[in-house]
């Protein structure tokens, strides 16, 4: 038979492995069509190639909601005689991801919870080389990030519940270029201890004012902080005292409840904010003079504010703080106009 003539046969080694990492997407499944054992299924010398090639297995998923990662069987009717089958299937991705940093999302299982745990301390003896890493894990877990983590830049934190004691939890002892952390909806500031004054870039889902407060003034080499803050009924709305803040990018996303944008704006001294976001419906004249005065109040080198609130403009005429500050307004469509 004759050999094949086509082009991309005779790619040599170094182009075909860059064909190779466009074509493999970030958190791919641990098998399935969109996995890299694809590549290697074609011929032995892509097989050859793909094996070769570390950066096409570094960033990949591991999800016990999801069937793909396990040729379509359900995390309900795994066994316990599934559990080598897995961990070698990460094994063998951690051996081919070489000297390689590695990123990846782990969604952990309750009800799966010893097969979570046996995939996560596997993970965990390559922590050396995370870069980014998403954590949807029982809180149990938590307490095991520690050790030589020196190439994690990015963390998403998302614990599955709410702590169920009071004890806290110091985790990353070790992490010198960590600087972006999100904190998921069931992350409670008190419970978890994160190097926090190191952190430029973090993400609040689910924080009450008290809580955002605090993180402001522990993370304080903030550039660019966005925050969805909750209404605590046990809060006592009382003058907070002045928190300044460095932070140059501000989103403030008010959640339901009874919490206006002027108690969280009026404690805050700002001097370097140049970029406000502020999502709160139905906004009232008294919370954009709250807005100007800490503008006022801060002098900061502000470029741009955006409203994404109802009924905005009759309110934003009514002060006249705003009026030499370039503004973007609109709704819940994204669809922004500026003045």
């Amino acid at each position: 038979m004759r050999a094949s003539t086509s082009p991309i046969m005779a790619l040599p080694p170094e182009l075909l492995s860059t064909i190779f990492e466009s074509f493999i997407g970030t958190f791919s499944p641990l098998s399935g069509k969109s996995s890299p054992f694809v590549l290697g299924m074609v011929c032995r010398y892509w097989h050859n190639v793909s094996v070769a090639t570390p950066t096409i297995w570094s960033s990949f998923k591991l999800d016990f909601l999801s069937y793909a990662w396990l040729d379509g069987i359900s995390p309900n009717t795994m066994t316990k005689h599934d559990s080598p089958r897995r961990l070698n299937l990460l094994s063998l991705w951690l051996q081919r991801s070489g000297k390689a940093p590695i990123s990846f999302q782990f969604h952990g299982s309750e009800s799966q919870m010893a097969v979570s745990r046996q995939l996560f301390q596997r993970l965990l003896l390559h922590s050396k080389r995370w870069r980014h890493v998403v954590l949807n894990v029982p809180h149990s877990f938590l307490d095991e990030l520690k050790g030589d983590m020196s190439m994690l830049k990015y963390l998403n934190i998302d614990p599955h519940k709410l702590p169920s004691t009071n004890d806290q939890i110091h985790i990353i002892d070790n992490a010198p270029e960590l600087t972006h952390v999100v904190l998921g909806d069931c992350f409670v500031l008190a419970a978890i201890h994160l190097p926090w004054k190191q952190l430029t870039h973090i993400t609040g889902v689910c924080l009450y004012k008290r809580e955002a407060f605090h993180l402001i003034q522990i993370a304080t080499r903030l550039l660019r902080l966005e925050l969805h803050v909750i209404d605590d009924s046990d809060d006592i709305r009382t003058t907070e005292t002045e928190i300044k803040s460095n932070v140059r990018h501000l989103e403030i996303w008010l959640r339901k409840g009874n919490l206006a944008v002027s108690e969280v704006l009026s404690s805050l001294f700002l001097p370097s904010l140049e970029f406000l976001f502020v999502h709160q419906p139905h906004i009232k004249p008294q919370h954009l003079y709250a807005l100007g005065a800490m503008i006022h109040r801060s002098d900061c080198p502000l470029r741009e504010i955006r409203l994404d609130v109802e009924d905005h403009l009759h309110n934003l005429c009514q002060t006249t703080l705003l009026l030499s500050i370039p503004i973007t307004f609109g709704r819940m469509d994204n669809q922004y106009i500026s003045l």
